[in-house]
């Protein structure tokens, strides 16, 4: 199961939350499953605007790579544009 987490001001709503947490789903596209299998937690910052880098961060439990995970990703995104 994927951990969502959710802070900052203003505080989201319960709708925001559930929106934010669909979209980032959403993004993982195949790669959902193996975020999900490795422990994946997302933490939203609702300090930072939606077009702010730092609005989401996310991680993998210790026996996953993130920075592998991360190259995978990007070469993904990168087959949607």
């Amino acid at each position: 199961m994927i951990l969502f987490h959710f802070t900052g001001d203003p505080y989201p709503s319960h709708e925001e939350q559930e929106r934010a947490k669909a979209a980032f789903i959403d993004k993982l596209g195949p790669l959902k499953d193996e975020f999900e299998n490795s422990g994946g937690v997302a933490v939203f910052n609702y300090s930072f605007p939606d077009t702010d880098n730092r609005r989401i961060s996310f991680n993998l439990d210790n026996n996953h790579s993130l920075s592998d995970f991360i190259i995978r990703w990007n070469e993904y995104i990168r087959t949607l544009k």
